[in-house]
């Protein structure tokens, strides 16, 4: 499987998909994970540590996205991500549907990309992981 980690391009946005830790565990399975080389550095992994972990530094956007089977993100697509991907791959990201852009959701749909909302992930058992993460993250900051 093909992964591809593109940077988030939000105002203030310093988060990345996952860390060297998380790359090299998917490559150790026998995953290919494609990263926009300076995606992590907002989060102060530098692209060296991710290419120890196994990952491939791709340098656009556009090439992260393109060579996915499975793209990887924090913020929800936006329109010129959602042009980027082509039929049937997978996203993984926050979707914040409820907020999200009719062309958004649309492009998604006429692509027919599968799209994995982070906030909606549960454990088998009950309980919401990514939201029990963020929502501590967030009551450390305040």
């Amino acid at each position: 499987m093909n992964i591809g980690i593109p940077r988030e391009r939000f105002v203030d946005e310093r988060r990345v998909a996952m860390g060297p830790a998380g790359v090299r565990a998917l490559v150790e399975m026998g995953a290919s994970v494609y990263i926009e080389h300076d995606a992590g550095i907002a989060a102060h992994w530098p692209p060296a540590e991710y290419e120890a972990a196994g990952a491939t530094p791709v340098f656009s956007e556009e090439e992260a996205i393109g060579r996915a089977d499975l793209v990887v993100k924090v913020l929800p697509p936006t329109e010129k991500e959602v042009e980027m991907m082509r039929e049937d791959q997978v996203l993984l990201s926050y979707l914040q549907l409820p907020l999200a852009r009719h062309e958004v959701f649309t492009g998604l749909t006429e692509r027919r990309i599968t799209a994995i909302g982070l906030e909606n992930v549960e454990y088998q058992g009950g309980g919401h992981p990514v939201r029990r993460a963020m929502s501590e993250i967030a009551g450390t900051l305040a």
